[in-house]
C-alpha cells in the first residue's frame, strides 16, 4: 500500500472505534513494518497467544476490511470506476424497487460504457434495459434490442481478435520459436483484420486501433518482418499521438510501441535511430510519476545495451553492469541469465576472456539456467570453449571440453548439431597443435568449415559467431 492509502486506511479503520487496543491494527502494523522479515508465528504469539483460530479469524477480518477500504478509496479514481459506481447504484435502487432512479443510473452507465468503448459491459447494460422495459412503460425494448444486436457484432469481432491473439501469444511463448507459425492461426488473424477494416465506423475507434495494433504487430513480429513492423508500429504510434489517445490508462501500450520501435530499428541495423527511440522510451518511463517504470526498466536497459554491443562494446559493458546492480537492488532475478550471458560476450569482444568465463560461471549456477532448454545450454558451453581457447589455458580447455562431451552426448550425436561438433573438433586440433597457423591439416579443416557460411541461419551462427571468430583467428576472409 502507498503512504496515502495507509494514512486513509487508519482514518477509515478508526471511524467507529479508536486505535487503542485494536488487535486488527496491531496485526496491520506488524505486517507493514516487518515486510520481508515478517514472522507470522511470532506475531500470532504476540497478539493472540497460542490461539491459532482466533488469530486467523482476525487475519481474515483484516483482509476483508482492507479490501473494502481499497474499493471505497479508489471508487472515483478513473472512468472505469465511475462506470462501476453507476452500475452498483443501479442495483441498489433496483433492489429497493425505485425504478426511476435505477433507470437513471443505468443510462449513466450506458453513456460511460459507450465513451470507454467497453462493449462487454454495454452488452450487460442493454440486457438490463430490455428487462426494465417490463417495468417502465417509457422504455421501448425494440430500441435496445437493435442496439444490443449492433453491439454484439462489434463484440464478436473483438472476441475473435482477442482469441486469435491470445492463442498466438501462448503458442509462441511455449515453443520459444518465433520462426515457426501456425498457418490456420495466421489466416484467422488476417481474416479478422479484414473484417475490422470492412466496418468503416468501427475502424475509427481507439479500441479497434488498439486491438488491431496488438494483432498485426504480433503477426509481423512472429514472421520476423521487421521492416513491416517498423512501418506499422510507427504509423500506429503517430496516430495515437495525433489523436491524443495516450493516457495514463494505456501508458503500457505506449511503452510497448516504443519498445517495438527500438527492436525493429535494431534488427534493421539502424542503430542511431534505435538509440533515439530508446531515449524516448527512457523519458516516458518517468511519465505519470514513474508509472510502469518497473515493468519496462529492463527493456530500456536492454535497448541501450544491445545497440551499444554493435557500436561501442565498452559502453555496452557499463550498461550491463548497471543493469545487474539495478536488478539485484529490485530483487528481480529472472533477467540474470540475459545479463551474465551478454556481459560474457562483451567481455570476450573486449579481449577479456577470463572475465567473460567468470560471468558464464555465474550463469551456470543459476537454478533458472539449469532448467533451460538443453540446446541453449549446449551452445553457451560451445561459446565458452571459444573463450577458453582465447584465454590460452590448454588444461582448462581440455577439461571443460571433456565435460561438455560427457554432458551433451545425445546432442553431439544428432545431425542438428554437426556445426558445433565440427567446430569443437577444429578448436581441439588448434589448441593441441604446436602452431595451428602452420598446421596444414588444421587449416584445411577450418577452410572447409568456413566454406559455406550462408547455409547457417542466425541461430546456427552461434552465440559467438563461429565463422567470424574462426576466420579472424586464422587471418582468413569469410
Amino acid at each position: 500500500m502507498s503512504a496515502d492509502e495507509i494514512r486513509y486506511y487508519k482514518v477509515y479503520a478508526t471511524r467507529m472505534a479508536g486505535y487503542e487496543g485494536r488487535k486488527d491494527l496491531q496485526l496491520f502494523d506488524n505486517v507493514r513494518q516487518k515486510k520481508s522479515d515478517y514472522d507470522e508465528q511470532k506475531v500470532m504469539h504476540k497478539i493472540s497467544g497460542n490461539n491459532r483460530n482466533a488469530f486467523y479469524r482476525l487475519k481474515n477480518r483484516l483482509i476483508n476490511d482492507l479490501n473494502d477500504f481499497i474499493a471505497l478509496h479508489h471508487f472515483d479514481a478513473g472512468d472505469i470506476h465511475a462506470l462501476n459506481r453507476d452500475w452498483v447504484l443501479f442495483h441498489v435502487y433496483l433492489s429497493k424497487h425505485q425504478l426511476d432512479l435505477a433507470y437513471s443510473f443505468l443510462k449513466k452507465a450506458e453513456k460511460k460504457a459507450l465513451a470507454l468503448e467497453n462493449y462487454e459491459m454495454l452488452d450487460i447494460i442493454y440486457s438490463q434495459l430490455i428487462r426494465l422495459s417490463n417495468e417502465i412503460l417509457l422504455v421501448n425494448p425494440e430500441d435496445y434490442i437493435a442496439l444490443q444486436k449492433a453491439n454484439a457484432h462489434r463484440l464478436n469481432l473483438l472476441r475473435q481478435m482477442d482469441q486469435a491473439l491470445a492463442a498466438l501469444t501462448y503458442r509462441v511463448r511455449v515453443t520459444q520459436n518465433w520462426a515457426r507459425e501456425d498457418i490456420n492461426l495466421t489466416n484467422l488473424l488476417e481474416k479478422t483484420s479484414k473484417e475490422f477494416t470492412s466496418d468503416a465506423q468501427f475502424t475509427k475507434s481507439q479500441l479497434f486501433q488498439t486491438r488491431a495494433y496488438r494483432a498485426v504487430s504480433q503477426l509481423f513480429l512472429q514472421r520476423h518482418q521487421y521492416a513491416q513492423l517498423l512501418e506499422f508500429v510507427s504509423k500506429s504510434y503517430h496516430t495515437f499521438q495525433q489523436k491524443k489517445w495516450f493516457t495514463k490508462e494505456n501508458h503500457e501500450l505506449k511503452l510497448q510501441m516504443l519498445t517495438y520501435l527500438v527492436n525493429a530499428t535494431f534488427e534493421l541495423e539502424n542503430f542511431t535511430q534505435s538509440l533515439k527511440y530508446a531515449e524516448t522510451l527512457g523519458n516516458e518511463l518517468e511519465a505519470f510519476g514513474g508509472y510502469m517504470r518497473e515493468k519496462f526498466l529492463f527493456f530500456y536497459y536492454n535497448s541501450l545495451a544491445l545497440n551499444y554491443m554493435k557500436i561501442d562494446p565498452a559502453k555496452a559493458l557499463q550498461i550491463f553492469e548497471k543493469m545487474e546492480v539495478e536488478m539485484k537492488r529490485r530483487k528481480i532475478s529472472y533477467y540474470d541469465q540475459f545479463i551474465y550471458l551478454n556481459k560474457a560476450i562483451v567481455l570476450h569482444w573486449l579481449g577479456k576472456p577470463d572475465a567473460a568465463i567468470r560471468n558464464l560461471v555465474k550463469l551456470y549456477v543459476l537454478d533458472s539456467f539449469k532448467q533451460t532448454d538443453a540446446s541453449f545450454r549446449f551452445r553457451i558451453q560451445v561459446a565458452e570453449q571459444i573463450m577458453q581457447f582465447d584465454a590460452g589455458d590448454k588444461k582448462s580447455f581440455v577439461l571443460r571440453l571433456n565435460q561438455l562431451k560427457d554432458d551433451f552426448k545425445e546432442l553431439l550425436a544428432s545431425e542438428d548439431y554437426l556445426i558445433e561438433k565440427e567446430l569443437l573438433a577444429i578448436l581441439e586440433d588448434m589448441i593441441l597443435s604446436a602452431d595451428y597457423l602452420l598446421d596444414k591439416p588444421v587449416l584445411l579443416k577450418a577452410k572447409k568449415f568456413l566454406r559455406a557460411p550462408d547455409k547457417r541461419d542466425k541461430e546456427q551462427a552461434g552465440i559467438i559467431n563461429y565463422n567470424d571468430w574462426l576466420s579472424g583467428k586464422l587471418g582468413l576472409r569469410k
